[in-house]
C-alpha cells in the first residue's frame, strides 16, 4: 500500500487503485509508521507529502514492487506454455540418437523451457536420480548388472519401459576372416580378443550365457571404453569382438565393414526404461514433456534393431 500511497500522493487515489476502502489505507499507513518509528509522510491541506524516510523507503520498495509487476505479467501471457527447467540423463549413444532429434522439435514448441541432458553408466545417472540432481534418467538395465546383481536398490524407482534394443556381437571382416573364419563355436569365440564399454565385461558374459547356456571362467579383453562409439570405432580397426547395439552398425554391417556373429538363437534385446523416484509426484513440465516425447517417438520409423515400446 506504502508504493501507492507514495506514488500517488494521495490516501484517497491509492484506495481506488486498491479498490479498498480510504479508513482502511490510511490505517495500514499508521500501523506502518509506527513500526518502524519513522513519519512517512507530511499531512499539508489533505495532500500528502513524503518525509526523506519515506523517499529512502521508497527507493528500496518500487524496485521489488516494479520486478513483481513485470513477473506476474511473465506469467500471465506464458500460463498456457510450460516454462522452467528439466534434467534428464541417459547413455551418451542414447541422448543422440533419441533425444536430441526430440529436443529440437520440443524446444521450438516451447522456447521458455530449459532443458539439461545428462550422460552416464547406469550406475552414475541412478545416483543423481536418487540424489535429486536428474528429474528423470532413462536407463538400460541390462547394463545394471554388476557381477549379476542390480546395482543399487531399484525399489526406490518407478520403472517404465521405453525402447528394446538389439544386442549384436561383431567385429571387422578382417577379424572375422583372419580368427572367426565362420567357426561360431563357444569353443572357438571364448578364445577371442574383446573390447568392451561395461564394468567387468558384464555385457559379454551376458551374451554368451544366452547364447550358450554358459559363460566362460575367462575372457581376454584387452580393450575398455566409456562408451559404445568408442568402442566401435577399436572393432573397426580390426582389434577384436564386441557387443553393440544394432542400430549403431546397421550402415556398417550393411556395407560389410562389420560383420555379426551369430548363433541360431535370437538375438539379446536390451530394454531402455525412463527411471522416476517412486515418491515423486510428476510436476505439470514433466508430464507436457513425457506426453511429448511419446507423440515424438510413436512416430518415428522402428526396425528390428530397435522398437518403441512406450505408450
Amino acid at each position: 500500500m506504502f508504493y501507492h500511497i507514495y506514488r500517488t500522493g494521495s490516501v484517497v487515489a491509492a484506495a481506488d487503485e486498491l479498490c479498498l476502502t480510504q479508513s482502511g489505507v490510511s490505517q495500514h499507513l499508521q500501523k506502518l509508521e509506527a513500526e518502524i518509528g519513522v513519519p512517512l509522510f507530511t499531512r499539508l491541506h489533505k495532500k500528502l507529502i513524503p518525509t526523506s524516510g519515506a523517499h529512502n523507503l521508497f527507493n528500496i520498495v518500487s524496485a521489488f514492487v516494479e520486478d513483481l509487476s513485470i513477473g506476474v505479467k511473465y506469467i500471465c501471457d506464458h500460463h498456457e506454455k510450460p516454462v522452467g527447467h528439466i534434467k534428464l540423463g541417459g547413455p551418451m549413444e542414447f541422448g543422440r540418437n533419441f533425444f536430441l532429434p526430440f529436443l529440437t522439435a520440443f524446444q521450438k514448441s516451447y522456447p521458455a523451457v530449459k532443458v539439461s541432458l545428462y550422460s552416464g553408466n547406469p550406475a552414475e545417472l541412478l545416483k543423481q536420480l536418487y540424489d535429486g540432481q536428474i528429474d528423470m534418467a532413462f536407463v538400460d538395465l541390462f547394463s545394471s548388472t554388476e557381477k549379476g546383481q542390480l546395482i543399487g536398490n531399484l525399489s526406490a524407482y518407478t520403472a517404465e519401459s521405453m525402447f528394446e534394443v538389439e544386442l549384436l556381437l561383431v567385429c571387422s571382416n578382417q577379424y572375422y576372416d583372419s580368427h572367426i573364419k565362420g567357426d561360431h563355436s563357444y569353443r572357438n569365440l571364448k578364445n577371442c580378443t574383446y573390447g568392451t564399454y561395461e564394468a567387468y565385461g558384464v555385457e559379454l558374459k551376458s551374451w554368451f550365457k544366452h547364447h550358450f547356456k554358459r559363460i566362460p571362467t575367462h575372457l581376454n579383453i584387452k580393450f575398455r571404453a566409456q562408451n559404445m562409439p568408442t568402442t566401435i570405432l577399436w572393432l573397426k580397426n580390426h582389434m577384436g569382438l564386441g557387443i553393440v547395439d544394432g542400430y549403431w552398425v546397421a550402415d556398417l554391417i550393411d556395407n560389410g565393414d562389420i560383420v555379426p556373429v551369430t548363433t541360431g538363437q535370437p538375438q539379446i534385446m536390451n530394454r531402455i526404461s525412463m527411471m522416476r523416484l517412486q515418491d515423486k509426484a510428476m510436476s505439470t513440465l514433466e508430464n507436457i514433456f513425457l506426453d511429448h516425447f511419446h507423440a515424438h517417438m510413436r512416430q518415428q520409423k522402428w526396425t528390428q534393431r530397435v522398437s518403441y515400446l512406450g505408450l
